[in-house]
């Protein structure tokens, strides 16, 4: 313990302002973490864990020929294949094509401050974690190319302004009409319940009115469909959400508002909320797990500054219990052509006879998924790249089945397509088989995950 002591300090030492918040040697969780792990050498599972928390506490991130958080070379610090991901994209990317098991790793794109004091320390050397925090387009595009370039590279970008660093098929991340539709930069969430009900999923869509039908409805009209919610149609963590109770609350907020139109909703009364966080590789469902959120009250706005205080429960649960079912999420990827991570928040309507609504859908990795949910994003980040393998060597399959059936062309003698759709490459079945695409539920057993191929 003093010894880890001694390295906070000297981590301070070298940079007097940490960025994520708080002391020297913490990071700041996202205010709605349930909980407030200290980054201390102790609670990274690899050595050099003191350059981890060097690494979380400068402003860079990791750049291509390494940054100023770098260890120093012939250390045994830069041995470490999480501290060399978190610094070097070149030497990691060559180290990883060096070493004979398969490494996943992953590089997150526009992910907030405190984000690194939750992904590096979760490093390990089968799976590591990249997240640049300073770079310009162009270096990011630069990085991109490298780690999509390398076996087992995922780059997750957030955002919609991050979708051009690389060819969009090549990244883990749903089409753009998508990431449009539910959280655009322009648009925000105003089209998230029409794209809802226009693919088969109104049930679960809420029930919204423009400003100008809200105006031409009489005070006595309004007045029985309260309360509702409004809320811009640009915006995170709550900012701007507000519970309206009264016919005036509500013309005086549209007043105040304009020129902008807020979106108006009913409110969902409950004190359970639900966070669905799922995974799925071109249209196909991969894994969810589900949290359930239990709050002090029925009507409430959840922001980043509040939403912690108001938390009475936070658990995985069996996503059973969503007020989403499972064939609702299954059929949402399946019309999205979803691809990468995205995380929904769902919330139970008042008569239990009626389907749960949809809050919103995060096209991109929540908050949850690395603040508490960090050994199931791993799980789910496994899915997805075998996935990913298991189409590539499909791929590869098709082109030798094409191979076999032109006029004068043999197949060579190391690689053998069967007729039962595996590859086997020097006798051992490096492809997926049709028994997988025919199982159902998709087959799951540790040698091929749902491809529908």
């Amino acid at each position: 313990r003093v010894a880890a002591a001694a390295l906070l300090v000297v981590a301070a030492a070298a940079s007097p302002t940490d960025p994520l918040g708080g002391s020297p040697g913490t990071r700041q969780p996202p205010p709605w973490s349930t909980e407030a792990r200290p980054l201390t050498a102790a609670s990274t599972p690899f050595r050099c864990s003191n350059w981890i928390q060097y690494v979380v506490q400068r402003t860079s991130g990791p750049t291509l020929l390494g940054s100023a958080a770098s260890p120093p070379p012939n250390s045994e610090c830069s041995l470490s294949l999480p501290v060399l991901c978190a610094s070097n994209i070149t030497a990691c990317a060559s180290a990883i094509r060096a070493r004979s098991s398969p490494v996943i790793w992953v590089v997150v794109v526009g992910a907030h401050q405190w984000a690194p004091g939750f992904y590096y320390p979760a490093s390990e050397e089968s799976i590591v974690f990249s997240v640049p925090r300073s770079a310009t387009y162009q270096e990011l595009t630069e990085i991109a190319d490298v780690v999509l370039s390398t076996p087992g590279g995922v780059v997750i970008p957030l955002y919609e302004k991050h979708r051009s660093i690389a060819q969009p098929d090549s990244l883990a991340a749903p089409p753009l009409d998508i990431i449009q539709a539910f959280e655009g930069e322009r648009t925000g969430k105003v089209g998230t319940h029409n794209w809802l009900r226009a693919h088969g999923l109104g049930d679960y869509a809420m029930q919204e009115y423009t400003t100008a039908a809200v105006l031409a409805m009489s005070e006595a009209a309004v007045t029985s469909s309260l309360p509702l919610v409004a809320k811009p149609s640009v915006g995170t963590n709550g900012v701007g959400v507000t519970v309206i109770r009264t016919y005036a609350e509500l013309t005086d907020l549209i007043e105040r508002w304009r020129p902008d139109t807020p979106i108006i909703q009913e409110a969902l009364l409950g004190k359970d909320e639900w966070g669905i966080y799922f995974v799925a590789h071109r249209g196909v469902l991969l894994s969810a797990v589900c949290l359930r959120f239990e709050f002090g009250t029925t009507l409430f706005v959840r922001t980043a500054s509040s939403g912690k205080a108001m938390l009475r429960h936070e658990r995985v649960e069996n996503c059973a219990g969503s007020p989403f079912p499972a064939h609702a999420l299954a059929k949402l990827v399946t019309e999205a052509k979803y691809h990468g991570f995205g995380c929904l928040a769902v919330k139970g309507r008042e008569l239990g006879d009626r389907a749960g609504a949809v809050i919103e859908m995060n096209t991109r990795i929540g908050a949850s998924h690395v603040s508490v949910l960090m050994d199931d994003f791993k799980q789910h980040l496994r899915a997805f790249v075998q996935c990913a393998t298991q189409r590539r060597c499909i791929a590869f399959c098709n082109q030798r089945r094409d191979a076999c059936t032109r006029p004068g062309e043999r197949l060579a003698e190391h690689a053998c397509c069967l007729a039962d759709g595996s590859v086997r490459l020097g006798g051992r079945v490096i492809g997926a088989t049709r028994r997988c695409a025919r199982a159902a539920p998709p087959a799951d057993d540790g040698t091929c995950v749902a491809c529908p191929e």
